[in-house]
């Protein structure tokens, strides 16, 4: 692995939670003269989830456990029946810079992916665009009525991994079955 993921941990996301521990230190690769022995070609995983919101919009930073080739994001409000089916978070691009943030990138050697996605906060239902807004606030009371899942699929196209978290984890909302995710 290019950095130690050991102490990478599953955040608690109840109530926006802290973002996932970024590595103090990195090793690079000058990718045309010292390439690593191995690629990583184990199972992606989801290692941590950090959504934060405030009053203008969402902001869900996912780490990873190798590569993904599909991010997405589904929330509900289970007071309303109300769901958004699969923001897609957009593409990570290649790390090569010398820096502990890595939202939006992946290891350019498949050790770790980082999708990162904002969405705006949108007053009516007809500006919601998958990717790009969300109808659900950052109030008390709309945040003890939502229920979350991030979805993600490996290098192949096949889900790799399902995490849940909030008011009806284990659940089923309008159809969609929250409860068959791991809980966070």
């Amino acid at each position: 692995m290019l950095f130690g993921l050991l102490g990478l941990a599953l955040s608690d996301c109840a109530g926006g939670g802290e973002p996932p521990p970024r590595p103090d230190t990195a090793i690079f690769f000058d990718t045309a003269v010292d390439p690593p022995d191995d690629i990583y070609d184990g199972p992606v995983e989801i290692r941590s989830v950090s959504p934060t919101c405030d009053d203008e919009r969402w902001a869900i930073d996912v780490f990873l456990v190798g590569w993904m080739s599909e991010t997405e994001l589904f929330m509900a409000d289970t007071s309303a029946d109300w769901v958004e089916y699969g923001h897609p978070f957009p593409p990570t691009e290649p790390w090569d810079e010398v820096s502990a943030d890595t939202r939006g990138m992946y290891d350019p050697w498949g050790s770790w992916d980082n999708p990162f996605l904002t969405l705006d906060i949108v007053a009516d239902v007809n500006d919601v665009r998958l990717g790009r807004s969300t109808l659900f606030t950052c109030t008390p009371d709309q945040m003890e009525a939502l229920t979350f899942s991030v979805k993600v699929w490996d290098t192949r196209g096949e889900e790799a991994d399902c995490v849940a978290w909030g008011m009806d984890q284990d659940g089923t909302v309008d159809g969609y079955a929250f409860g068959d995710c791991r809980v966070l």
